[in-house]
């Protein structure tokens, strides 16, 4: 990052010469947007896999066979290790992701292992506090099944943390397609023992949630054993540094988690595990607003290796009615097929869900372009900054949940949801214009590059 950015003129890129190379070059930048578009189709696919057959598949199954209240307090508990659980992971992979192409291999060897075994023991005192804090607001089937929920549901954090950040090397390299088979293999354990194993069995049902992500964690490990192997397991300078970014990564992908799992988690305590799957059978939505979550990690990975900001001019209109126009598709679909999927999928629910799934589409919109602006911030804009902002938005988030479930339940957390969203996007789509215009936030990064150096 330089402080000169802002100043930089239109970039030559915007404009192909005339002459015999023009041709060349044409090709050229319409090779490089194919192979970009194609690790991006790969990237969304992979990631997107298991939530959209454990969505769609999975827990429709297991709602007929559970239940309302026993399912919705399967879902809170399942929930809060989705929400908590890989917290720690998501700390050390954004700064993974934003350094990573910076550093030699020993360095990232030593790295990785420093934070695969601080995101082990970290990991697993997080879920030991949350799942003591869980018992106190659980109802009798939680405390019934206890033993059956929290301890699968810890190793299914656990085993989904150390994936997710031996898995940063493989999006670094973009290894694409080893990544889409892990997520495959994940979605599938789900989908296909709900499918073949027609049991009520609480603890069954959560050791093969642990399972879908203990096996791909394993494999994840094989695909990375140049690295997790021989050497170093532990340097001291390393974790100070992870422990020191750790808390801007984990607010950037808490603020996508708080859009899902919060309100049900929130929901389930203050009004009763029953009035959560009315809630949750408006989660089937989630199922357009992912992808384009995980596009704007494969932004993040796109730009990892640029030092300054060249989305200025044409190419940040671009970007900006790109992300718009995507964020309306996502709105508009996810009302239009989200409310037939919900009528399908969650019969039983569809009476009270659709009453406020508008909420959630509209949230949908939102967060869409919160997710594809958020890159650049995290990119090129100090991390002071971006911890600031996190915390703003998801205190909001939370001030507005805790204020409407109790005054209108399910639908008062989908309203909370847009209000929060609509405040997080204003937020991202402000920091862009000021990079992209060159204005306050650049003298902010003179700044804090100029600290750093001192």
């Amino acid at each position: 990052m330089t402080p000169s950015t802002a100043a930089e003129p239109a970039q030559p890129s915007d404009a192909v010469p005339d002459g015999p190379l023009a041709a060349r070059d044409k090709e050229s930048t319409r090779s490089r947007v194919i192979r970009l578009g194609g690790y991006t189709a790969w990237t969304v696919a992979a990631l997107a896999m298991p939530l959209v057959l454990d969505r769609l598949v999975a827990c429709p199954i297991l709602r007929r066979r559970l239940g309302a209240d026993p399912f919705g307090s399967f879902i809170w508990v399942r929930s809060l290790a989705y929400m908590f659980g890989n917290n720690v992971a998501n700390g050390f992979s954004i700064p993974f992701l934003r350094d990573l192409v910076k550093q030699s291999e020993d360095q990232v060897r030593i790295r990785m292992r420093t934070a695969i075994l601080l995101t082990a023991v970290l990991t697993c005192v997080v879920m030991w506090i949350v799942s003591v804090v869980a018992c106190y607001f659980g109802d009798n089937f939680v405390w019934r099944n206890a033993e059956s929920l929290f301890l699968p549901f810890a190793g299914f954090a656990l085993a989904r943390s150390l994936d997710q950040v031996i898995t940063v090397r493989l999006r670094v390299q973009r290894r694409v397609k080893q990544i889409f088979v892990l997520r495959t293999v994940e979605g599938v354990i789900l989908a296909g023992a709900a499918i073949c194993f027609p049991t009520r069995d609480i603890l069954l049902i959560a050791l093969i949630y642990f399972a879908s992500t203990l096996i791909p964690m394993l494999l994840s490990g094989f695909f990375n054993r140049d690295v997790l192997q021989g050497g170093r397991g532990w340097d001291r300078g390393e974790a100070q540094s992870l422990l020191k970014e750790a808390p801007a990564g984990i607010l950037m992908v808490a603020i996508d988690n708080a859009q899902v799992y919060l309100p049900i988690i929130l929901l389930g305590a203050m009004a009763g595990k029953s009035a959560v799957p009315a809630l949750y059978a408006a989660g089937v939505g989630y199922a357009f607003l992912t992808p384009i979550t995980h596009m704007g990690q494969a932004v993040l990975s796109l730009i990892s290796g640029k030092k300054t900001f060249d989305l200025h001019g044409r190419r940040g209109r671009m970007y900006l009615a790109t992300t718009l126009g995507l964020a309306l598709a996502v709105g508009l679909t996810s009302y239009i097929v989200g409310r037939w999927l919900v009528e399908y999928l969650y019969p039983l629910d569809a009476p009270d869900t659709l009453k406020f799934y508008h909420w959630i589409a509209i949230a949908n919109g939102c967060a869409s372009v919160r997710a594809l602006m958020r890159p650049i911030g995290l990119k090129f804009a100090p991390l002071k900054s971006v911890v600031r902002l996190s915390w703003i938005t998801l205190a909001a988030q939370v001030v507005a949940l805790a204020a409407l479930i109790p005054l209108w339940q399910a639908a008062g957390a989908a309203i909370a949801l847009a209000i929060s969203a609509a405040l997080g996007m204003l937020i991202w789509l402000a920091i862009f214009e000021q990079f992209r215009r060159g204005t306050a936030i650049a003298a902010e990064v003179a700044t804090d590059v100029a600290s750093d150096e001192a």
